[in-house]
């Protein structure tokens, strides 16, 4: 990836970024609103449940007059009298479940007594009062269900608790409304809402609420059930004698269709805010993420040309916020950045005219000294074999290292300039025992062991005398910068189509600083334990740049103190 593309992936991703952060936190305060609206409404509801609930329970109990609640007291005492159950034989009743503690001799009779019958009217007032038609004067017979017109209030009973059961886990029925099965839908068949409710009848007791009025506060079950004329509301109300005592509880179950309704209705609005809220977060996150990442986008263009090679960009927008300080910054470092730019292009242009002056120069000395110099050494050469002595031998060597010296500065030159080599099979062991002989009276000198350990058939394309030259600078330097009666060992081995020359010895090391350094032209390291005439640094960028030419690299390992290992990697054919 270019660095224009990732400035342009910056500025895709930065408005995504804010873009998504923007709708995440307006769709968290719309979510949160929706939420808070739609359960503060839900709770308010709940509570108008109960409340009409209670207030329904609360009038009713004006319709039992003392006289009626005296009737409760005595249906209560005749009942248990005739209860086929004594103390230790009441029956395990499940919480919900019913079971008939008088025969059905002794319902009847109870029933047909003027106290039932006034309580039933009473119970029936209650229910048939919530009717939305005019119930008519007189006594009132157990009613059907109309479904087009059904009651407000499902059930109205009376139930009482049992002496001989103080944790109240079964309850007894003194009157209901609807007592006697009647096929009020007339299909023939006792349905659920048809079920007689005898007096005496014993009932588990199965919710909070009637436990809470026989203590005395009225109740309302905090949860409604369902049936197939709708949905009731239980509440339990405390029904109180002439002494304030608790005597019974009426039980109401109310119809909440209308107000599931309301709160239906309320889901379905709650919803459709949530929707359009978010769709509305949508747009505008969108626009807000495009309006904040405008300036970030004109920078994104502005750094695009500047990678172009554009300097003399500048941005123009006029902001007063940090974004217009980030662009006058900019433009300040676009000025600074142009300014260094032309002074460093004009350096450059110096360094170019000064670096060709300097390549011509050596050029032109190396290939005028090279003459003299040849001359100076055939002589010196021809005087050492008439009249041998230390002198004529000390010039004669001068004269072959300044040979040498004027060969590598010419090849150097040769080398900066060739874009390509020519390339012949080239055989590695005759090199490095040609590069043995050439080194053999240094190394001797230097008292310095060197091995050579490479298979004869070993080969490769390359340009020999390039290659030659290379191994010889490599070679001589581990030789010379060696301890005296130190050892030094070329080893080649044959890999994945490359051929890897080590040439390792036990000299002084090159310290860490200095590794990156070696490879440049003219640098050599002086130490004290160097051979007396080390050249003059082109050895290792010669090995360099002849490696690169054959597509294959130099490295170096080494320490302070424990000698060098340097690799020479080249392919056996050209790529």
């Amino acid at each position: 990836m270019t660095d224009s593309d990732r400035i342009q992936s910056f500025g895709m991703l930065f408005g995504v970024r804010i873009g998504l952060a923007i709708f995440l936190v307006t769709s968290l305060f719309v979510g949160a609103a929706s939420a808070y609206f739609y359960l503060s409404s839900l709770e308010s509801l709940r509570a108008q449940m109960r409340e009409r609930v209670l207030d329904v329970g609360r009038t009713s109990l004006f319709l039992f007059s003392p006289e009626e609640r005296d009737m409760i007291s005595i249906l209560d005492r005749e009942s248990a009298r005739l209860s086929l159950f004594r103390d230790s034989q009441l029956p395990e009743i499940e919480p919900g479940d019913t079971a008939a503690s008088l025969t059905p001799e002794q319902v009847a009779r109870l029933q047909a007594r003027p106290e039932f019958q006034t309580l039933v009217q009473t119970l029936r007032q209650i229910k048939n009062g919530s009717r939305p038609a005019i119930t008519q004067p007189g006594p009132l017979p157990q009613a059907a269900l109309d479904p087009e017109h059904p009651p407000v209030i499902r059930y109205a009973y009376i139930l009482t608790s049992l002496p001989e059961v103080p944790d109240r886990r079964i309850l007894k029925f003194i009157a209901d409304a609807d007592y006697a099965f009647e096929d009020t839908n007339e299909n023939g068949v006792m349905d659920d809402d048809e079920q007689p409710t005898d007096v005496g009848q014993l009932y588990g007791l199965p919710s909070p609420e009637l436990e809470a009025a026989f203590d005395g506060e009225a109740h309302v079950a905090d949860e409604y059930y369902e049936d197939i004329w709708g949905t009731w509301l239980t509440g339990a109300f405390p029904i109180h004698d002439r002494r304030g005592q608790v005597i019974a509880v009426l039980g109401i179950d109310y119809g909440v269709d209308s107000e599931l309704n309301v709160a239906r209705e309320l889901t379905y609005i709650s919803v459709l805010f949530l929707m359009a809220g978010i769709l509305l977060s949508l747009a505008l996150s969108f626009l807000v993420a495009r309006w904040l990442s405008r300036p970030i986008a004109e920078l994104r263009g502005a750094a695009e040309r500047v990678i172009a090679g554009d300097f003399g960009t500048r941005l123009t927008m006029r902001r007063s916020d940090d974004l217009g300080l980030l662009a006058e910054s900019f433009n300040a470092m676009m000025s600074a950045i142009q300014s260094s730019a032309r002074k460093l292009a004009q350096m450059l242009e110096e360094l170019e005219k000064l670096n060709r002056v300097k390549d011509e120069f050596l050029a032109n000395l190396s290939h005028e000294l090279r003459t003299p110099l040849s001359i100076l050494y055939g002589y010196a050469a021809i005087m050492l074999e008439r009249a041998p002595g230390k002198e004529l031998e000390e010039m004669h060597r001068a004269a072959e290292q300044l040979s040498a010296y004027v060969s590598d500065l010419i090849l150097l030159t040769d080398l900066e300039t060739r874009i390509d080599i020519q390339r012949s099979p080239t055989r590695i062991r005759p090199l490095l025992d040609r590069v043995r002989n050439e080194l053999a009276q240094t190394a001797e000198e230097m008292q310095i062991t060197l091995d050579i350990d490479c298979d004869q058939s070993l080969e490769l394309s390359a340009n020999r005398e390039l290659l030659f030259s290379a191994l010889r600078h490599v070679v001589k330097n581990a030789i010379v910068y060696s301890e005296k009666g130190g050892r030094v060992l070329v080893s080649v081995t044959d890999a994945n189509d490359r051929i890897t020359i080590e040439v390792v010895d036990q000299g002084v090391g090159i310290a860490p600083e200095e590794q990156r350094r070696i490879w440049d032209r003219f640098y050599r390291i002086d130490t004290s334990n160097t051979y007396s005439v080390s050249g003059v640094g082109t050895g290792l960028f010669i090995a360099k740049r002849v490696l690169e030419l054959h597509q294959g690299t130099i490295t170096v390992t080494s320490e302070p103190g424990k000698g060098s290992t340097f690799r020479l990697a080249l392919p056996k054919s050209p790529a």
